[in-house]
């Protein structure tokens, strides 16, 4: 030993002991990128509010923070001075990590107040904790608190193409399996109660982003088989245990509302969804066996505990982020599902029978789907119609996706209903799916101005739902579909135009406004031709007084832009106004062409 010593001593001294300085700054916490994150985090009174609202909205479906410790820690952080955050480098980084989510459902009203502290979480906060993550030594990876910074990174990055999601998931897989969390913590005697309790938590996580992931990447999952370890969570509040605990209480049972509960019911139901996409991953699915695994999968959404359920006379009214979670809970049940069942639907299995039952259920969970949305409508949000809260926006940059897939859905079942009107189930009558495609509509132009509002997916949806609809033999084809096109866009310039003399009334209210002259025609086309048909595509809020009446007519550009001239100050916007147009192949704005010719195969 002692001739080894000497010999690490001498080679360390004949490297100009780089090395050595290089160990010990990877293992030094207050490193560059530490001091950043420590001199960027906004005011406490500004961090106490984000804070507050992430336990709020989030920390349910998917646990990753113990809120006890973290605010003993978050309490005792604002008390150091700088030469004493090396020893606060993790909680630095979750706290900037959960302000990137929180933020987003921050709707105070002096929002100009804090624009700087915003721009920072928007932009540059993300990057910032990267690459502190990057600095760290061997011995901080494998930290649990490490773990849980990863986590919150990925759900702040996770608006972004689902391959890149699929590949960000597995790497975390990999490193929760790093550290061990792929073992039952009862079989590890070296660690605390707390620790094994969080290390429950934090697995099940994981392995739900890695399914959730995949799904949504349409790729195989990265975590190991559940037949050994599947991780179900205590159900208990997080003031029931903490790292000093000798003895964790017993489980509650699931009628009880606990701070965990939510998790624990996804977790006991990862053996049948894990199962189920698994079996997706195949050439050719079995449909018996596919139909089987489903009903398991529908067994876990109908035997949810009531104070899990979305029924409205059930909902807590002061607790929208615990509506959140019981959306997020039926969305997570229902995803599998459609992965499930889609193969099977666009081949022919040769069974009547098993077929109506697929679609039963497929149209089931759509609608359920398409029925969140009346959650976050604004009068039940007791907000005004001119004021959609960051609830709904985060509905939407969560759900949105969903909701489109949803609808199409739906609009494939109306097709096929047209197609065969004797395959027509009562339960699912085709004015009924139509009205339910055309309520979807409605709501996403209402979001027109919004965040993660897309022209593209109205437009595409609109004609989706006309061409359905219309028989093959049609010979106004093609002028049914451009008049559909027409309309949406119309009333999608409608909204637009109110809200934007709603959010800058401040810059128009000085535009002199006077009455519009008389409309001049230019069109041929008659006034039969341009009514709005029984069901119109209309904005879901009320007009603005203040807007001339107008009707949505073919020639959308010239009637626009004589419209926009009523508005001096937009009109002169307008004017200099240069933009690329729409993509119509990348119809879901992910940036991934779309071939439709073999989406309707």
């Amino acid at each position: 030993m002692a001739s080894a010593k000497k010999i690490k001593f001498l080679e360390n001294k004949s490297r100009g002991n780089s090395l050595s300085l290089l160990h010990r700054r990877k293992d030094h916490e207050s490193s560059p990128t530490l001091l950043k994150l420590w001199g960027s985090l906004p005011p406490k009174p500004y961090c106490d509010r984000l804070v507050s609202i992430y336990f709020k909205y989030f920390e349910r479906t998917m646990r990753v923070l113990h809120r006890p410790t973290f605010m003993r820690q978050y309490e005792r952080l604002w008390h150091n001075n700088e030469s004493e955050i090396g020893s606060s480098s993790s909680i630095i980084a979750q706290l900037t990590s959960l302000m990137t989510r929180a933020y987003l459902l921050d709707n105070a009203t002096n929002a100009n107040e804090h624009e700087a502290h915003t721009l920072y979480l928007k932009e540059t906060a993300i990057n910032y904790v990267e690459a502190w993550l990057d600095e760290l030594g061997r011995k901080q990876r494998t930290e649990l608190s490490t773990l849980q910074v990863e986590i919150l990174v990925l759900f702040s990055s996770s608006v972004r193409k689902p391959e890149t999601l699929w590949r960000s998931s597995g790497a975390l897989v990999r490193s929760a399996m790093t550290i061990g969390l792929h073992w039952d913590p009862a079989n590890i005697k070296s660690i605390s109660l707390y620790q094994k309790e969080m290390r429950k938590r934090l697995w099940a996580t994981v392995l739900e982003i890695d399914l959730q992931a995949s799904m949504m990447g349409g790729m195989p999952l990265i975590a190991p088989d559940l037949d050994n370890y599947n991780p179900v969570p205590t159900n208990l509040n997080d003031e029931d245990f903490d790292e000093s605990s000798t003895k964790i209480p017993a489980s509650r049972p699931l009628s009880d509302l606990t701070d965990t509960v939510y998790q624990v019911y996804l977790a006991t139901s990862l053996p049948q969804r894990f199962e189920a996409l698994s079996l997706v991953q195949r050439s050719t699915p079995d449909a018996n066996e596919a139909i089987e695994i489903g009903r398991k999968v529908e067994k876990c959404l109908v035997s949810k505990p009531s104070i899990l359920s979305l029924h409205r006379s059930q909902l807590m009214p002061g607790d929208r982020g615990d509506l959140l979670h019981r959306v997020l809970l039926d969305l997570y049940l229902r995803r599998p599902l459609f992965c499930l069942y889609k193969p099977l639907l666009y081949n022919d299995q040769g069974n009547p029978e098993a077929t109506k039952e697929v679609w039963l259920h497929c149209i089931d969970s759509s609608l359920a789907i398409l029925a969140y949305q009346d959650f976050y409508n604004p009068p039940i949000l007791k907000e005004a119609a001119d004021g959609p809260s960051s609830e709904q926006d985060f509905y939407y940059y969560t759900c949105k996706t969903d909701t489109l897939w949803a609808a199409l859905m739906i609009c494939q079942r109306i097709k096929q209903i047209c197609q065969h009107p004797e395959q027509q189930m009562h339960a699912h009558h085709e004015q009924a799916l139509v009205a339910t495609v055309q309520n979807t509509i409605r709501s996403l132009i209402a979001r027109m101005g919004r965040k993660g509002s897309d022209l593209k997916d109205i437009i595409f949806l609109s004609l989706v739902l006309k061409w359905v609809q219309l028989p093959d033999s049609c010979p106004e084809r093609t002028y049914e579909l451009h008049l559909t096109a027409t309309r949406t866009m119309a009333a999608c310039v409608d909204q637009l135009l109110q809200y934007e003399l709603r959010s800058n009334h401040y810059r128009h209210r000085q535009d002199e406004y006077t009455e519009p002259l008389p409309r001049i025609r230019t069109s041929a086309t008659p006034m039969s031709h341009i009514t709005i048909n029984s069901n119109p595509i209309t904005p879901g809020l009320a007009l603005n007084p203040s807007l001339p009446e107008r009707r949505a007519t073919p020639n959308i550009s010239e009637e626009a832009e004589q419209w926009l001239s009523d508005f001096p100050g937009l009109a002169a916007e307008f004017t200099n106004f240069q933009a690329e147009l729409y993509n119509g192949n990348d119809a879901f704005n992910s940036g991934v062409a779309q071939d439709w010719e073999y989406f309707w195969q």
